[in-house]
């Protein structure tokens, strides 16, 4: 986890690698809500891994 501070906004950036054997973490980062995202998994191949970043402010 990496904190960081900008002026008035401060926060937390967490980075995770993601196996394709992890669908289930996956499906549990990116809300099905989230269209961008949910193109993002139905593009990718199997056996990518991928770099996934969340971002949280305080």
């Amino acid at each position: 986890m990496i904190a960081y501070r900008l002026g008035d906004r401060a926060g937390t950036v967490r980075l995770a690698l993601v196996a394709p054997a992890e669908q289930k973490a996956l499906d549990a980062l990116i809300p099905a809500t989230d269209a961008v995202g949910r193109s993002f998994l139905a593009a990718r191949r199997p056996e990518d891994v991928v770099l996934v970043a969340v971002i949280e402010e305080r």
